[in-house]
């Protein structure tokens, strides 16, 4: 029953091991917690910023196609047009 008590207490209490040593200062404590909090929302904010700029590169890359895709369409339509000109001698 005291073991159970102990480990339950170093849960609540991480300041604390097993046996109920203090490990270190509850300021000390609170500051590594500050710390860890911030490491995790800095993580976070890394990854998402990651995720939007790989969204923004895929919108750019498929923006790109699309130009070049029209630009094709637009090349393909002048000389589809050019073969019916020459196919016409009499014309200017």
């Amino acid at each position: 029953m005291a073991i159970v008590l102990l480990e339950l207490t170093s849960f609540l209490f991480p300041c604390y091991n097993f046996l109920g040593n203090k490990l270190r200062s509850e300021s000390e404590e609170v500051k590594l917690q500050k710390v860890s909090k911030q490491i995790v929302q800095n993580a976070i904010l890394r990854a998402v910023q990651q995720v939007s700029q790989e969204i923004q590169q895929k919108k750019e890359g498929i923006a790109s196609i699309n130009r070049i895709g029209l630009q094709l369409e637009v090349v393909m339509l002048a000389n589809k047009h050019e073969k019916k000109l020459q196919s016409y001698p009499d014309l200017p």
